[in-house]
């Protein structure tokens, strides 16, 4: 029996569809990196227009921006909470806006982990 191949055009339509599907998982995957960054930054811009924030979102910025950046973020610490806002602590705000607009390429988002990490 021969085996039938399927035509040209069928053959590019297929690829041009995974290729498709690819680049739609890419740009979810990036909206969720980016989604993220600003769930975390609005806390600083909170921070910066005087609205008191949850020690525990504060935190939770904090740790995710130090495992991604290299920014110093001003904060106190204690025994029970890892850091907790100061009032300098809105001034990390900017220098982690000119990191993201440096650095944004390098983060992706991982599935496995339900997170974003850094691409070196």
């Amino acid at each position: 029996m021969k085996k039938k191949e399927l035509p040209f055009h069928l053959a590019a339509l297929s690829s041009l569809l995974l290729l498709q599907l690819a680049c739609h998982d890419a740009n979810r995957g990036q909206e969720k990196v980016e989604l993220a960054w600003r769930q975390h930054e609005k806390i600083f811009i909170d921070l910066r227009n005087g609205k008191d924030v949850k020690a525990a979102d504060f935190n939770e910025a904090c740790l995710f921006f130090s495992q991604l950046t290299d920014v110093e973020i001003p904060s106190s610490h204690n025994l029970f909470v890892d850091c907790y806002p100061t009032n300098e602590s809105y001034k990390a705000l900017e220098p982690l806006r000119g990191w993201y607009s440096r650095n944004h390429y390098r983060l992706y988002w991982n599935e496995a982990s339900m997170s974003v990490k850094l691409r070196n």
